[in-house]
């Protein structure tokens, strides 16, 4: 039981890593940087490793401001 704690633990700490950066490095609120988490899942453009709990993009052009900012008008 223990594992499956850990396991979702690293997902949160994930999706939390990946909401920071995005709102220290491109100057965006908490609010908005979730919906852009949001719409990359949905799109499958992130990918959260549970095991290890790091995040990675399908493609490094996603991490730039403007596909970004076309996320929050999805």
């Amino acid at each position: 039981m223990q594992a499956c704690k850990n396991i979702a633990q690293r997902s949160v700490n994930a999706e939390n890593r990946f909401i920071d950066s995005v709102m220290e490095q491109f100057n965006f609120t908490q609010k908005e940087a979730e919906k852009i988490l949001s719409v990359y899942k949905k799109h499958k453009l992130v990918k959260i490793d549970y095991v290890t709990g790091q995040f990675n993009l399908k493609d490094g052009r996603f991490w730039d401001r403007y596909p970004m900012e076309n996320a929050l008008e999805k």
